[in-house]
């Protein structure tokens, strides 16, 4: 033992060590290539793939005349030596002044100024070699227009229409090329030319925003403009964003190189600008810029010039020890548990002598993962508290779990929840059930893994793949060598530590914004209370969506047909210690979530007193948190903060592991190997876990290549999918005995793969997927109940209807 902890620890080491310095923002400007011609305004500037292009423009304005640049368009593209530009083609005329937006598809241009006046002429640019699309005419000629493409439809606003200011707005939807350019509702202004136009996310969804006099956002789910509030200090620059081209930078900042020759941040959140970098431009011209191969490419009419964020993350020593002691009292716990868990009973039960105190810990620990530790706050800090009613599900679904579920668990003396599926109908229902579980917890283990390790590395400068392994391993040390029994116990100090984390990150937080009252005032300017929307709209999360769906139905499912959970229901001496442990949980869980919940709002008012903090890369809101701990918690508290962001992984990491091999060693192997021997039995769960989480680690590497707006959506919808089916399972098992085995399996795979079709064919909410999981589960089952001849079986005492019968 010594000689693990000894390499452990040097590997640990080894790994955090990159990083030794305060963490700093920065952005520098570097000159890259000249612009041939010494252009004054008008330019364009976009990306297609791997290359960026930028011309057009004017020389001299004087006397009202033009004189054009050229028709020449210029590409860069990148090589191993840095930069390579050339002359790449040449448009049909000069063009001054245009449209410009870049799409998946290539750099679009539309309308401009033309030897032959103002022009209404759409086409795409896909490649270096001047291969043009042509897109459908406007309606009108246009030039010093805004234009975005928001969800694939470009968006055209304001600017100079058939010669006269406008506030006209113009929709192509690039998927139905046909129907034209559509009238969109006008600007809520008279009209706005120069408008910078962009899209960027405000916490709830992307908008298309456009800054003007006044700054306007464009809602694809509510079809309309709405202006933004503006602080006093965005108000006064405003004027200073004419003529300049905004690009999105990280999750909610907006950049502006404008006319003054500073760079300014507008965060779509707090609505407050904070000024970045001085910036040398040539006097009077017009800036384009863009966001190409990690950098913010400016076009001043004379020079082209990257400018790049350097964000130097280090933890600090402090905190790498508290991190590391926490880290080697998580491998002491399993190896002391080690020696108790020599049986399957031990390994998988705790031989049933866990107090009902710590399982009821153990349950919350393991629900609440990381993602909740950071997305919750994250929700807040972006959103509202419109998700805060599913909170109230716990209370309200534990009397229904003690009343009707737990008494069939408890009396079939389980190991596995889906051996009841067996005896209800067959074994065939419950190897499917048990194989679905199986698929979702090794998955549920790569989120679980990946998500936290990026907000992690983004904050910490410890690689995603060193925070992946760190986890792993640690948990998979405790978890399979001390079974079940230092699952639990870990979860305790865990819960500790999460709990006592968040409660000091409060207090810090309302101390340094001002107190309470001007915390909670900030916060109320900002309807960040909100709570309920009663608008039957399933499409959006209204409270009918959150407490019904997300909230009631899930919870079901999760305390119903969860191993992960249940398992805890048997880790208890009797029914009445089991039932304890299900009202601790809930005790715990509601005030622990509103102290979440509240942690996000506070970083609103935090980060709205002090803007100049918000790290204007950062590449996903879940990060909001991670990054205020590592930034501004005193060296020490902050290690016991990312320390608690670990144990919130690990806790539902190692609940996720025993249970996973607790379904395959159950379910599969000694249902193979019926006279397999009882210390097999713990070393092929041993083994099982093993590999899930090794497994679990590949995909969670994977995962790393990818890009997810908000994680708590994302693994909401993620337990909706896969887990409303098995839900459904267990209510038809209990409550409606006509329905039987294939009629039941039947229902679980037809309502799943109805929910994927809805997923990418309707409106319908995430959230609401558990809730239509169940209900489509238990329909399907009863419509085949009638067409599916099968035997009776004895069913005695598996239903609530015959529970007295033996």
């Amino acid at each position: 033992m010594k000689h693990i902890l000894t390499n452990l620890f040097t590997w640990i080491i080894s790994c955090t060590a990159l990083s030794a310095s305060d963490v700093v923002h920065e952005m520098t400007i570097e000159p890259r290539l000249p612009f041939p011609s010494k252009v004054l305004e008008g330019s364009f500037i976009g990306k297609s793939g791997n290359t960026l292009f930028y011309g057009g423009g004017v020389t001299d304005t004087s006397n009202g005349h033009f004189t054009f640049a050229g028709n020449d368009v210029y590409c860069v593209s990148k090589t191993s030596e840095g930069y390579d530009q050339k002359q790449a083609f040449r448009l049909p005329q000069s063009i001054a002044f245009p449209a410009y937006c870049s799409t998946s598809q290539g750099l679009i241009l539309a309308g401009g100024i033309t030897p032959k006046g103002p022009a209404s002429d759409v086409f795409m640019v896909s490649d270096s070699m001047g291969s043009f699309k042509e897109l459908p005419q406007l309606p009108v000629s246009v030039y010093r227009a805004g234009f975005g493409v928001l969800k694939s439809k470009l968006i055209l606003a304001g600017g100079i229409q058939d010669g006269a200011p406008s506030n006209k707005v113009w929709m192509l939807d690039l998927h139905k090329l046909k129907q034209g350019w559509q009238s969109m509702p006008d600007l809520p202004i008279a009209s706005m030319v120069d408008g910078a136009c962009v899209v960027q996310n405000n916490g709830v969804e992307d908008r298309l925003y456009i800054f003007g006099q006044k700054i306007f956002s464009y809602s694809a789910s509510l079809h309309d403009w709405f202006e933004e509030t503006a602080t006093e200090k965005v108000k006064q620059v405003l004027p200073s964003f004419e003529r300049s081209i905004a690009s999105a930078w990280g999750t909610h900042h907006i950049l502006f190189p404008n006319i003054d020759g500073k760079v300014w941040a507008f965060h779509t959140i707090s609505k407050t600008v904070i000024p970045i970098q001085d910036w040398d431009v040539q006097q009077g011209a017009h800036f384009a810029s863009i966001f190409w191969d990690d950098a913010l490419w400016l076009l001043d009419g004379s020079d082209l010039s990257t400018a790049k964020f350097y964000h130097h993350a280090s933890f600090g020593l402090f905190n790498y020890v508290i991190l590391i002691l926490y880290l080697l009292l998580m491998v002491g716990i399993g190896f002391y548990f080690s020696r108790k868990a020599k049986t399957s009973d031990q390994f998988f039960k705790g031989g049933g002598q866990i107090p009902w105190w710590a399982a009821g810990i153990s349950i919350f620990a393991t629900t609440l993962s990381a993602i909740t530790f950071m997305a919750i706050p994250a929700k807040t800090y972006t959103s509202n508290w419109l998700y805060f009613p599913m909170s109230f599900s716990i209370l309200l679904i534990a009397p229904v779990i003690i009343h009707w579920y737990l008494p069939f668990f408890r009396k079939l003396n389980l190991t596995s929840a889906y051996e009841y599926l067996e005896h209800r109908f067959n074994v065939s229902v419950r190897l499917v059930s048990s194989l679905l579980f199986i698929i979702f917890m090794i998955t549920r283990i790569a989120i679980v893994l990946y998500l936290p390790s990026v907000a992690l590395s983004t904050v910490t400068g410890i690689s995603i793949l060193t925070c992946i392994l760190i986890m792993s391993v640690i948990t998979l040390l405790y978890a399979t060598i001390g079974g079940v029994e230092a699952v639990i116990w870990g979860d305790v100090i865990q819960g500790g530590i999460l709990l006592g984390g968040a409660l000091l990150s409060v207090i810090y937080i309302v101390f340094e914004t001002g107190g309470l009252g001007e915390t909670i005032q900030i916060a109320e300017e900002a309807h960040k209370f909100k709570m309920l929307d009663f608008a039957f709209d399933f499409s959006q999360p209204t409270f009918w969506v959150i407490f019904f769906g997300a909230g009631m139905a899930n919870t079901l499912i999760t305390y119903s047909s969860d191993q992960t959970i249940i398992q805890r229901y048997f880790t208890t001496h009797d029914m009445k210690a089991a039932k304890r442990s299900l009202w601790t949980n809930g005790l715990i869980a509601l005030p622990a979530l509103v102290l979440f919940y509240f942690i996000g709002t506070a970083l609103y008012s935090y980060y709205t007193t002090k803007p100049d903090l918000l790290p204007v890369s950062m590449s996903n809101a879940e990060g909001i948190f991670p990054y205020f701990i590592v930034n501004e918690l005193p060296n020490g508290v902050a290690g016991l903060l990312i320390a608690a962001i670990f144990a919130a992984t690990m806790s539902t990491l190692s609940s996720n592991i025993n249970s996973v091999s607790t379904a395959i060693t159950c379910d599969f192997v000694m249902k193979i190997r019926k006279d397999i021997k009882d210390k097999s039995i713990v070393r092929v769960a041993q083994v099982s876990g093993i590999i899930a989480c090794s497994i679990g680690m590949g995909l969670a590497v994977i995962l790393s290549t990818l890009s997810v707006k908000s994680f708590f959506d994302e693994f909401n919808t993620f337990i909706g999918l896969l887990t409303s089916g098995l839900g459904g399972l267990f209510f038809i098992g209990i409550f409606i005995p006509r329905i039987k085995g294939y009629a039941a399996l039947c229902g679980l795979i037809g309502s799943t793969l109805i929910l994927l079709v809805l997923r990418n064919y309707s409106t319908l909410n995430f959230m609401m997927y558990g809730l239509v999981g169940i209900a489509l589960s238990i329909v399907i089952g009863y419509i085949l109940s009638f067409v599916f001849n099968e035997k009776d079986r004895a069913i005695n005492g598996l239903t609530w209807s015959t529970r007295k019968q033996k």
